[in-house]
């Protein structure tokens, strides 16, 4: 063998080694995504040219991450044109400050069950869809259940129709969530969320699910129809922060609605709509509720309920930003400036007792409930007891 040959051939050897080594250490890259082999896996995408790969359990191609095993993986960077495919029971993906956009479908597919999306502490990750038609209809799409923790910020913009969709459950423990989209917010079968941030700043429908519960967290919805939405039980609501919304009903259930506790305020703008809307029951038992409905068409509580009612219908409507209060001889327990026109007032609290007497202002005009003797009592133009001429026909 002659020299030349001998070197070809150490040169090659060389190079065998240094690709070797280059798979060890266990990096991947592709000009879309880089894949770092951690016990943590870190998956992080970058816009560019296109290389193909495979590298313990993630699989690369066209841009896009197949994930086919079970573990944690840690995702980060950005992309105009990705997706990430969960192919794998019991994965949990911890956004990073990830800005993603799906030009084909959702940014997220699983049909595997129990994926978890984690958002990383102090950070904000922006997922988005286009509006190609297809089945897969929401940005994060699963057939099977989702949960949602971490206490980073995710954005979500469903281009096509929904947000984040299951058809299994859906199960929220932390984080803040935003949502834009064309229909639906949140989908799931069971929706459950225990704690964090759920917000939708501009969509047809909020929540929807055949069961919904809260025990806890902050739920903000802006929509254009409902709110919350139940098609097959019950809404139980244990804890928390609600305000909705609507420009028709806020709550609607096909069974009845349990409130047990938290703070909920809702609005509505339409005039034929009723705010709460349900089938069987709806029972308050703990909690503050206020309703602001322009609609003098309304289902009222149920008088089993545990605590009591206050319905205001004065024959009139009154002008948003009004200020209204709530107050018995001691203190105010309401003071509220209305968000839209306003026909139907309800208010429900432990606060309102029976045998007591309490004082309803509005703008400045007065009016009284008398003594408390049922679950709900109305209050309309009869009940007033001071008005200034002037300041009444403002309302």
């Amino acid at each position: 063998m002659n020299k030349k040959v001998k070197t070809i051939i150490l040169i090659f050897i060389v190079i065998i080694i240094l690709i070797s080594t280059y798979i060890l250490i266990g990096i991947l890259k592709n000009g879309n995504v880089r894949v770092i082999n951690t016990d943590d896996k870190e998956i992080v995408f970058k816009d560019g040219a296109i290389i193909n790969g495979y590298q313990n359990g993630v699989n690369i191609y066209n841009g896009n991450v197949t994930i086919e095993e079970s573990g944690k993986y840690t995702i980060s960077g950005e992309s105009t044109n990705s997706q990430i495919i969960v192919n794998a029971d019991n994965v949990v993906l911890t956004l990073d400050n990830l800005n993603l956009t799906s030009k084909k479908g959702p940014v997220i597919k699983t049909d595997y069950d129990n994926l978890v999306i984690t958002l990383k502490d102090d950070t904000t990750s922006t997922l988005t869809d286009s509006n190609a038609p297809r089945d897969e209809d929401a940005v994060v799409y699963s057939t099977k259940k989702i949960t949602l923790n971490g206490s980073g910020i995710l954005i979500i913009n469903g281009k096509y129709k929904n947000a984040i969709k299951s058809l299994g459950n859906l199960q929220i423990e932390e984080g803040t969530y935003n949502a834009t989209s064309i229909e639906s917010g949140y989908i799931g079968k069971n929706i459950l969320i225990e704690g964090g941030y759920l917000n939708t700043l501009e969509c047809i429908s909020g929540i929807i699910g055949e069961t919904f519960t809260i025990n806890g967290g902050y739920i903000s919805l802006n929509v254009k129809e409902v709110g919350i939405n139940t098609t097959l039980s019950n809404i139980t609501i244990s804890g928390g922060d609600i305000k909705i919304n609507t420009e028709k009903t806020a709550m609607k259930s096909n069974d009845s609605i349990y409130i047990n506790d938290g703070n909920i305020e809702l609005t509505n703008e339409s005039n034929t709509n009723p705010i709460i809307d349900y089938a069987k029951d709806y029972l308050i038992n703990k909690g503050v509720i206020l309703t602001t409905s322009n609609t003098e068409t309304s289902k009222d509580p149920s008088d089993n309920s545990k605590i009591n009612t206050i319905k205001i219908n004065i024959g009139k409507e009154i002008k948003k930003n009004k200020v209204i209060t709530i107050s018995d001889d001691k203190k105010i327990l309401l003071e509220y400036k209305l968000e839209s026109d306003t026909k139907t007032i309800t208010y429900s609290s432990e606060d309102i007792i029976e045998g007591k007497n309490y004082i309803i202002k509005i703008f400045n005009t007065e009016y009284e409930t008398g003594e408390i003797k049922n679950k709900i009592t109305s209050v309309n133009e009869n009940n007033i007891i001071s008005a200034d001429k002037v300041e009444e026909d403002k309302l």
